[in-house]
């Protein structure tokens, strides 16, 4: 009998597997947007691997999110204001 795979391990697997954002892994995994960001943190440790993060970004102006830490899209572009901001990606590598 397969034992079912814990939030932690799904999420692993799919970073593993390619690209994803915090609202993605909350919908495959149809749970809340904070538990997946506390998630991926765990995820992280527990593998030994690196986080690679595509930073989020201001589709109107272009401003790049360099330095934010937190996973999730920011609300609004310091630059330009519009609200049309992509949200951060990550990986396991």
């Amino acid at each position: 009998m397969d034992k079912p795979l814990t939030n932690r391990e799904w999420i692993r697997q799919l970073l593993l597997e390619g690209a994803h954002d915090v609202y993605s892994l909350a919908a495959l995994l149809e749970t809340k947007v904070t538990v997946v960001e506390e998630e991926v943190g765990h995820a992280v440790r527990s593998s030994g691997m690196k986080l690679k993060i595509e930073p989020a970004g201001c589709e109107a102006c272009g401003f790049v999110f360099r330095s934010r830490a937190r996973l999730s899209a920011p609300s609004r572009c310091p630059k330009c204001r519009s609200e049309r901001v992509t949200s951060p990606r990550f990986t396991l590598r």
